[in-house]
């Protein structure tokens, strides 16, 4: 008996065994026994108790189902049917491995390569020595994504205001990647690319850019991002234009200074009077550019180019200078040529022909010791009384010039005055007495040469014959 049914067992004899399979511990006890005759024992003794170990169980899990390269996950061993310790073998699929002495609950914290399934192989009670390898449960699969490898690029030397492209390189990982760079003070994120894309920037000044982080799709993220992108902005282009005089007249020369910066060499400059473009190749900042302009004009700087860098601006230009070209004056002096005698006056007339208003005259008179009463003056007209303190014509030259309001000169012209000496008459009289019908022996002659004698007769009463 098992203590709750009998069992029969016949025709045996001593030493005869019977298998059991009880589902828990049970005591079973001898209850007769008969011969072969039908005796029977009175007394049959003895009891066999079968103690049944608690039953083996195992049950396989991982804290993660998703790794990156590199990471670590937990598998968690549950089991059940010992009161002590078990042995557990597991496997990844390609290797088995070995667990001894764990209690329940134990944690096997493991680095993969790859992804892997894992499951359990085998569970020994080491305090029953019982052992399953079936009723197991857990298969954990753990994927093992690959990690990014990120870099950046893209140095280069821009001008002020300019902008260019930093590029994101990728290899490994999944697409699309988010990406953190900084120019190292702010950081910025760049979402959802893929190998190759670039993003534009626009630094104030020369900056190092570099990559701060990059995670990939499954949110892996590389150890250590590399690369660094050297941005140099290149010193911004200027210039100021002034002239060193703001009214010329016709014919004057003005200067042009040009005040550059932003080259550490030359410059190429062009600029303009309104009208027509004018170009500077390889100047330097202060340089003069001497000028006769023929009209009235604006002028100022179109463009600047920074031959060490390349850099240009036609907008960060100052300075318009207004350059005003006055017209000259003539003079027009009538006569141009005089004639007169000693001790009478100059009368020249003085004008403009050419509309400049308003005019002054103002003359110098060439030196001649012979004539006196001629002096330098100013006026519209000269009228001076000369004199000839010679027997012969003497000249004199009147240089006249005409300048106008705004004090420009404009080209002097010559008046010759021919002063003509009076003559003087020399008279030699060798007959002082004659008689009646004698002829007089009067000489005539003048201080002058050329000079005409005129005689007139004066007849008195009792004379004939004069003429």
């Amino acid at each position: 008996s098992d203590g709750t049914t009998n069992y029969t067992v016949n025709n045996i004899n001593d030493g005869a065994t019977v298998s059991v399979s009880p589902s828990a511990t049970t005591t079973y006890s001898l209850v007769s026994v008969s011969d072969a005759n039908g005796c029977a024992d009175a007394t049959p003794t003895g009891t066999a108790v079968v103690t049944v170990s608690l039953t083996v169980s195992g049950n396989l899990a991982a804290n993660a189902s998703q790794l990156c390269a590199g990471e670590s996950v937990d598998l968690t061993f549950t089991l059940s049917g010992s009161t002590t310790n078990y042995d557990v073998s597991y496997t990844d699929g390609s290797t088995t491995f070995n667990l001894v002495g764990i209690s329940s609950g134990h944690v096997e914290t493991i680095t993969p390569s790859a992804t892997a399934t894992y499951s359990i192989t085998s569970i020994t009670a080491n305090a029953s020595g019982c052992n399953t390898t079936t009723n197991v449960s857990g298969t954990p699969t753990v994927t093992v994504n690959p990690v990014p490898d990120g870099t950046l690029s893209g140095g280069a030397t821009i001008c002020s205001g300019a902008s260019t492209n930093l590029t994101f390189n990728f290899t490994g990982g999944t697409a699309p990647y988010n990406v953190v760079y900084s120019d190292g003070t702010t950081n910025y994120t760049v979402n959802n690319i893929n190998d190759g894309a670039t993003v534009s920037v626009s630094p104030s000044a020369t900056t190092t850019y570099s990559l701060v982080s990059v995670t990939d799709a499954n949110g892996c993220a590389d150890a250590t991002p590399t690369g660094t992108a050297v941005v140099t902005v290149s010193p911004t282009v200027s210039g100021n234009l002034a002239a060193n005089a703001s009214q010329l007249c016709a014919g004057e020369s003005v200067d042009l200074t040009f005040t550059l910066s932003g080259s550490t060499t030359n410059y190429d400059v062009s600029y303009t009077d309104g009208s027509t473009t004018f170009n500077l190749v390889g100047i330097s900042s202060g340089h003069v550019e001497t000028i006769t302009p023929s009209a009235t004009a604006t002028y100022s700087i179109t463009s600047i180019t920074a031959n060490a860098s390349g850099c240009n601006t036609t907008t960060n230009v100052s300075g318009t200078p207004t350059v005003t070209v006055n017209p000259l004056p003539n003079v027009v002096a009538l006569p141009m040529n005089e004639t007169i005698c000693s001790g009478s006056q100059t009368n020249i007339s003085l004008s403009t022909t050419n509309g400049v208003t308003p005019v002054t005259y103002s003359w110098t008179v060439s030196s001649n010791s012979n004539i006196s009463g001629a002096s330098n003056g100013f006026g519209s007209s000269i009228n001076q009384t000369l004199s000839n303190i010679t027997n012969t014509p003497q000249n004199i030259t009147y240089t006249i010039t005409p300048e106008s309001g705004k004090g420009c000169n404009g080209p002097s012209v010559d008046v010759i005055i021919t002063v003509n000496p009076n003559p003087e008459l020399i008279v030699t009289n060798n007959s002082s007495s004659i008689c009646s019908g004698e002829t007089t022996d009067i000489q005539l002659s003048g201080t002058t040469s050329g000079a005409t004698i005129s005689l007139a007769a004066v007849n008195y009463n009792g004379l004939t014959g004069g003429a």
